[in-house]
Formats: structure tokens, C-alpha cells, sequence
């Protein structure tokens, strides 16, 4: 009958083998350690609610108009910045009837920052607007983490702590834009380009002579005697 051969580790091959099994041990350690528990560790985008993450951003930037003691309470509008049930309801504005209003509300939060703050608010329906009047614009890592929450089915969540609180909305500076601009035109913030009264337009037409209007003389094309104020000019001959 045909044996078996048992081969002993040589001293070499032991060594290789107890490296080896150290090696193995601290690789464990480390996928235990990623693992972690339930709870554990950051909130990842897969974690976002609206408890814990999303109500938060609503009321630092929704707050002012859309906070109530009921989901409708607010003067025809739903107050989502602290409830939940208030981002549900239909959000059929600005031609978007197949969305709801937390939907509806990222749409205005783009096309907000697309504007940007130096527009003229009154020009454009869809823009955010404070209860003041003053563009919102929701800075990029909120806004992303609002689309990343309704992308991944808008969950709730448990209420585990206060709601954040109603808050006024943070300001956004406007700069005043008058390039290629002129005098009296839209400056981009409610005002308009070039401080005081417009530029004095010179009225030389049907003059030959006389004064601009402006402080200055119009082109004196007269061979006569001049009526500086009508700017009429005649015959030095004539009675």
C-alpha cells in the first residue's frame, strides 16, 4: 500500500509561514475596523434625512416664508422648513406640475444660482426670494446634498433632537453691474447705473445757432443776427 509522504516545514519555510500569519492578522483587524457598527462614523449621502441633514438648510434659507404650525399654514404655500408632510404636496408652479415642492424648490435653488445675486429679481419669477425681497442663493454643498437627499427617495428619518429653528435668511451681497451699460439702465440690484439725473442730451435741432440746453452754444451756422435763446437766426438787413 502506497503511503503518504509527510513533508516537515523546513526553518526557513516555518519563518516565511508565522510572516505570513502576522500579516494575515493585521489585514483582519483592518476589515473589521472598516466595518464598523451601525451609527458609527460620519453620515454618508446615503444616510441624508431630513431630520438630521435636510430641515436644517430649509430653515436657514426657507424659513422666513415657508415655516407654519401646519404643513398649509403658510398663506397658501406649505411650510416644509418644519414639516415634513409640507414638501409632499404637488408643486404645480413655474410649469413643473410633475413635481412635488421639495423638487420644485431644488428646480428654483438651480436656476437661482445660475442668475446669481446681481439680477433683477422683479424680471424673473422662478428666483428665490427672501421675505425682503433679496436674492437667496443656497451655496453649492447645501444644494447638493438637497439633490442627493430627493435622488435617493427624500427620507425622513426619526425626529431625535429640536427642529432647527426659524431663522432670517443669510444675505447675499449684491455688486452693482453696469458694464456696456448706460445711465438709467438696470445695475443687476434694484438700482440703477450712474448716480443722479441722466446726462443732459444737447436740443440743436432746427437751430442755426443759440444755446444747447446743456450749457454749451449749438453749431453757429448763422451770417446774421442770432436769437441765442430760440436759436433763430436772421438777416442783420432785415427791419
Amino acid at each position: 500500500m502506497m503511503g503518504v509522504m509527510l513533508l516537515k516545514p523546513s526553518n526557513v519555510l516555518r519563518n516565511q509561514l508565522h510572516r505570513w500569519n502576522g500579516l494575515l492578522g493585521v489585514v483582519a483587524i483592518f476589515l473589521i475596523a472598516g466595518c464598523g457598527t451601525e451609527g458609527s462614523g460620519p453620515t454618508t449621502t446615503g444616510d441624508l434625512t431630513f431630520y438630521d441633514d435636510i430641515q436644517p438648510i430649509y430653515a436657514k434659507y426657507c424659513s422666513e416664508c415657508h415655516w407654519g404650525t401646519s404643513p398649509d399654514g403658510c398663506q397658501g404655500e406649505s411650510c416644509f422648513s418644519n414639516h415634513y408632510e409640507g414638501l409632499l404636496f404637488p408643486g404645480a408652479t413655474f410649469g413643473r406640475e410633475d413635481m412635488n415642492k421639495a423638487e420644485v424648490g431644488l428646480f428654483r435653488i438651480d436656476e437661482t444660482n445660475k442668475l446669481g445675486p446681481n439680477i433683477n429679481p422683479d424680471n424673473y419669477d422662478v428666483v428665490l426670494l427672501s421675505a425682503a425681497g433679496a436674492v437667496v442663493i443656497v451655496p453649492e454643498t447645501e444644494t447638493e446634498l438637497i439633490r442627493t437627499w430627493i435622488n435617493n427617495g427624500m427620507p425622513e428619518g426619526v425626529q431625535t433632537k429640536p427642529l432647527a429653528p426659524q431663522q432670517d435668511v443669510p444675505s447675499t451681497e449684491c455688486s452693482p453691474n453696469c458694464d456696456n451699460k448706460e445711465c438709467g439702465d438696470d445695475d443687476g440690484c434694484g438700482g440703477i447705473c450712474c448716480e443722479g439725473p441722466p446726462p443732459c442730451e444737447p436740443k440743436c435741432e432746427g437751430k442755426s445757432c443759440g444755446y444747447d440746453g446743456c450749457g454749451g452754444n449749438c453749431p453757429d451756422i448763422c451770417t446774421g443776427v442770432c436769437d441765442w435763446e430760440t436759436g433763430v437766426c436772421t438777416d442783420e438787413n432785415s427791419p
